[in-house]
């Protein structure tokens, strides 16, 4: 067989953003990976490809969980607002075009990210959310990117306060 197999997952893993993230990357393997020099050095090239990107780590578990609240998401629109109601799993959403959240008027919103030609509007985990959009570019600082999940995101008078949890490399950026 092919025993350095294992490094064609990277081909896999550089379309699964474009034209726009779409599909999740997920890396399994097995005990014989190490058996042949090959297949274990294929293993440590695609670990290491992941731990140099910024790539949220998460159990499959959570993954199933993320999947049950795509399928049961619920979004009402009215106006310049979105009112998103599911379990708190799925956290990002996906608008085509570049969009700017209202930071004041949006609750449960903790920042976006334009990518792509593709807006992603980052959630809390908090149930009920409401995304009122703007015409205006975002003033207030925002998540733009993490590799963690972000429970609570707020801004004080001279504090930025970020809750997450998870594993791997952590990195944030905001705007």
């Amino acid at each position: 067989g092919d025993w350095g197999g294992q490094r064609k997952v990277l081909d896999h893993f550089e379309k699964t953003g474009s034209p726009y993230r779409i599909l999740p990357m997920n890396l399994y393997y097995h005990f014989y990976s190490g058996i042949k020099n090959i297949s274990m050095d294929a293993t440590i090239t695609v670990l290491d490809y992941l731990r140099e990107g910024n790539y949220t780590g998460i159990f499959a578990s959570d993954y199933i969980n993320i999947v049950e609240d795509f399928y049961h998401t619920t979004i009402q629109k009215k106006d310049k607002a979105f009112y998103i109601e599911n379990s708190g799993f799925l956290r990002t959403l996906r608008f085509p075009g570049e969009i700017y959240p209202d930071m004041e008027q949006s609750r449960g919103v903790i920042g976006f990210l334009y990518e792509s030609g593709q807006t992603y509007i980052h959630l809390n985990g908090q149930k009920h959310y409401t995304l009122v959009l703007s015409d205006k570019k975002v003033t207030t600082p925002y998540v733009r990117q993490t590799t963690l999940t972000t429970d609570t995101f707020s801004i004080g008078m001279n504090t930025l306060t970020l809750e997450v949890r998870g594993f791997g490399k952590a990195y944030a950026s905001f705007g």
